[in-house]
């Protein structure tokens, strides 16, 4: 069995579109469409939308169905899962003033993907959304209070910056037909945890974010990078993993994404032929 396949990687939506403001991750709006034609064209299927917190109150993925569906088919691509970037942006866990009601913003992302069918939401506590004991509380009464809205088509997905047992105790406090965890291979990589000492909750994952990057530093190249993907693909086929890898990969220096994905993507099927 193969463990990777351009049926079974994705990217993330963004990824085709000329960084904005230096910004790595940021929902496209003025080329979300035609990244729909470029993925069509480039023998993509999945495609993880990211909601951010800029404009969202018009972003279509809430206020366009009828026209992202349509697309989506044209396209022939899957929305795999949706990243909810506006709550890392503006977390409803944190005593501050936000912006938008975030929580509120979740529950919508919940409706639209009962309607797009969409199995997986991924919440990053993370970066200015990393939670810390004083917000585990507060995050865990607010979800389990909107956890009747999740059916048992749609998981809400959490992903951390703990240390492997601290994030194996985090989500075993969770409703484990509910909540699940998104395993993003630079993070582990940028915090120092050997995936090997991870796969105690491996279990729990349901979505993997690839991506490679330098202890305590940046976002490079898949393999130039200090996670060990040999050793990933290795577990991987022994584990039968069959969800989605989406591709959220260091971005261009040259603006010439479309290529630099589909070199991480060719990166990922040559480990597949020990060519790494």
């Amino acid at each position: 069995m193969e463990v990777f396949s351009i049926n079974n990687i994705g990217f993330m939506q963004g990824r085709l579109t000329k960084a904005l403001d230096k910004k790595l991750q940021f929902f496209p709006w003025d080329n979300w469409l035609n990244e729909f034609s470029i993925a069509k064209n480039n023998d993509f299927n999945n495609i993880e939308w990211t909601i951010d917190t800029y404009n969202i109150q018009n972003n279509p993925f809430f206020f366009e169905k009828k026209k992202v569906l349509e697309n989506l088919k044209h396209s022939k691509l899957n929305i795999s899962a949706i990243t909810c970037d506006f709550i890392m942006e503006q977390p409803f866990y944190k005593n501050n003033t936000n912006e938008i009601d975030s929580l509120d913003f979740l529950k919508r992302t919940i409706d639209s993907c009962e309607f797009f069918g969409v199995k997986y939401i991924v919440v990053p506590l993370v970066d200015n959304g990393s939670i810390k004991e004083h917000t585990h509380d507060l995050l865990f009464l607010k979800l389990q209070n909107i956890s009747d809205m999740l059916s048992k088509n749609i998981n809400i997905l959490f992903e951390t910056d703990f240390s492997p047992s601290e994030n194996l105790n985090f989500i075993k406090s969770f409703d484990n037909n509910k909540f699940g965890l998104n395993y993003d291979t630079g993070n582990s990589a940028h915090l120092g945890f050997p995936f090997l000492e991870e796969i105690i909750f491996f279990k729990f994952v349901k979505n993997i974010h690839i991506k490679d990057r330098i202890l305590n530093s940046i976002s490079v190249p898949l393999g130039k990078g200090d996670f060990n993907f040999r050793g990933f693909y290795n577990f991987l086929k022994n584990y039968k993993y069959t969800g989605i890898f989406t591709l959220q990969t260091a971005r261009s220096p040259y603006d010439n994404d479309l290529k630099n994905l589909l070199l991480n993507r060719d990166f990922l099927i040559n480990l597949n032929e020990d060519k790494f």
